[in-house]
């Protein structure tokens, strides 16, 4: 679970999943909290496996003030893959004021609050079955990304270099048009993956393989 929210204050949340045994310190997950000006991203790990009846939010552990302007379950490699909705948590303690503001769940805790609590109760159980093949395909998708990244762009700058030699000097530019070709596909490359296409690169090719 990803939440990106803004703090007025520095401490640590906590986030609890309701697995059928009510809201328990084993089925919670805990993430620093800075106090910045800037809006970050406090990620909670989930269960691989399990069916969730609802969710418990602390963000503060004293007086503050908490914007959320998103709130979604991702995957692996960062992709969303379900978004909640902001609108559907519901103050549980200590909470003074609880209001949807220019799209961002606005929150600011009582007076020498110490414990606050946002509870958002599922209208139906979000069951979640991550095989290990898929966080396998995951985690071999971010890493070869970075691979693929990291020799383009380094083929791209020896391309660059044999360019700028060429021009510099009287031989004829035998190869140009293949190191332009070759620095468009490369971009090209760069601009599919950096939108998230890698994991479906990855799900098409494990798909073909076992069809």
């Amino acid at each position: 679970m990803r939440f990106s929210l803004q703090s007025s204050i520095e401490g640590q949340a906590q986030f609890f999943y309701d697995k059928g045994r009510n809201f328990n310190e084993t089925d919670s997950q805990r993430a620093g909290v800075g106090s910045r000006s800037r809006y970050q991203d406090c990620v909670f790990p989930l269960p691989r496996s399990a069916t969730i009846y609802a969710f418990r939010f602390d963000p503060l552990m004293g007086s503050g003030t908490i914007r959320i302007r998103e709130m979604a379950i991702v995957n692996g490699l960062g992709h969303i893959v379900l978004a909640i909705d902001l609108g559907l948590w519901r103050a549980a303690q200590q909470i003074r004021v609880l209001t949807i503001q220019n799209h961002e769940l606005l929150m600011v805790t009582e007076m020498n609050a110490d414990d606050p609590q946002l509870i958002l109760e599922l209208s139906s159980p979000l069951v979640l079955n991550w095989s290990r093949s898929f966080m396998t395909d995951a985690f071999l998708g971010r890493v070869l990304l970075e691979c693929l990244i990291i020799g383009i762009l380094t083929a791209l700058a020896l391309v660059a270099m044999k360019i700028h030699v060429q021009s510099s000097s009287l031989q004829p530019k035998v190869g140009t048009l293949w190191d332009m070709l070759f620095l468009l596909v490369s971009l090209f490359l760069l601009q599919v993956y950096a939108r998230g296409k890698w994991e479906d690169t990855i799900g098409f090719f494990r798909a073909w393989f076992y069809s």
